[in-house]
């Protein structure tokens, strides 16, 4: 997986992070995901966490106000919230 997600080694217990900049999103820990739909628009999502599974990481996107699903491999970068 050679993504944002990939880099910042993640795994099932800290949902995204980025141990190199001290970023860490999870459950608890909302965050920015760099994000590119399958139309190649980019956008930066304000996410909470919820799950990680089969190269989706599942949040809820405070823009939308709903839970939404995110293909991993369409997140190009993670930084915490601030």
């Amino acid at each position: 997986m050679g993504n944002a997600l990939a880099r910042a080694g993640f795994g099932e217990s800290n949902l995204v992070r980025d141990r190199g900049a001290g970023v860490h999103i999870g459950e608890g820990h909302p965050g920015v995901i760099g994000y590119v739909d399958n139309h190649g628009s980019r956008s930066d999502r304000v996410v909470d966490p919820l799950g990680l599974e089969g190269g989706r990481l599942t949040a809820h996107d405070h823009r939308a106000d709903d839970t939404r699903v995110f293909a991993v491999h369409r997140i190009t970068s993670v930084r915490s919230v601030g």
